[in-house]
């Protein structure tokens, strides 16, 4: 099976290159061979930018395309990883070209595959499959992809090729339904993205006490790790602490009376929402307690 690659910034070199370690790569041909894995091959990347795909291809010994067509007529399957707003734009500079038999697949989050529209071919099969992951390097995120997650929808043969050349190496596939996915990618976002800023802010309070930068990760670093490996193993419910759990008042009256200025205004209402968040996991967790007056102190 050739795959080629339609946008070269850091989702499709990645995969790109974690399919290369384990296809490819002369290291891996006899767990290949041993294991009946199915033979991959990285035809290349096209990208507006001669640059950025020439770098892919050079990562992943594959090559890199000037001309779109020609990256189509030689792949079996398509990774189309550009940017959201980009991919109708490929699929209308594509669908009228020879794809009988492929497989075209984008890797949006909040996307369905119902963007790859007025498809008379039924022999072209068209899907979404997203990986749960932060990308933040181009050339080393690919050290930490094995394990990864991903959530699917679109249709069966295309999601069985796909599971097909991912699930050996180690990958979980969840199907999901299309009207969900944007549904599903605001969840990704709340535990990723977002959780950035809420670090962010906690590494701006920590600065404002006097410590550096890196002294503030240092020390965030094993209370977040430690906490997240909580939520994994016990649940959202059973790993809560602090002083909502405890319904210490006269604590969360000063967090925000520290907040109550002009410059952390934000702060202060992301604080009370995901306090209102916290109560009702409490709640649930501690229903001997009465939390009203939190409730009233926050609202």
């Amino acid at each position: 099976m050739n795959i080629g690659f339609i946008g070269a910034g850091k989702v499709g070199t990645t995969i790109g290159r974690h399919l290369y370690e384990n296809y490819v790569s002369n290291e891996k041909n006899e767990n290949k061979l041993s294991n009946n894995l199915p033979e991959i091959k990285i035809a290349g990347y096209y990208s507006r930018s001669i640059k950025s795909s020439t770098e892919s291809a050079d990562f992943t010994k594959s090559k890199y395309f000037d001309n779109l067509e020609t990256l189509v007529n030689l792949s079996d399957t398509l990774f189309i990883t550009t940017n959201d707003d980009e991919i109708k734009n490929v699929w209308d500079c594509i669908k009228e070209m020879n794809l009988t038999n492929k497989v075209i697949c984008h890797l949006s989050g909040s996307l369905s595959s119902d963007i790859f529209s007025n498809i008379k071919d039924k022999s072209i099969y068209t899907c979404s499959i997203h990986p749960a992951f932060a990308f933040s390097d181009k050339f080393t995120t690919y050290k930490k992809f094995n394990n990864v997650h991903f959530v699917c929808e679109g249709n069966e043969n295309a999601i069985k090729i796909l599971s097909d050349i991912f699930i050996p190496l180690g990958h979980k596939i969840h199907l999901i339904k299309s009207e969900d996915k944007t549904k599903y990618h605001l969840s990704m976002v709340f535990a990723s993205n977002l959780y950035v800023a809420l670090i962010n802010s906690s590494v701006n309070l920590l600065n404002e006490c006097g410590f550096q930068e890196k002294e503030s990760l240092d020390i965030l670093a094993t209370l977040t790790k430690n906490n997240l490996d909580s939520i994994i193993n016990k649940g959202t419910k059973d790993s809560l602490t602090g002083p909502v759990e405890r319904n210490d008042i006269n604590t969360i009256k000063k967090h925000l009376s520290i907040l109550d200025t002009k410059e952390n205004e934000n702060n202060k209402e992301i604080y009370k929402a995901l306090t209102e968040n916290l109560i009702n996991i409490a709640k649930n967790k501690h229903p001997e307690y009465d939390y009203n007056e939190l409730e009233s102190l926050i609202n």
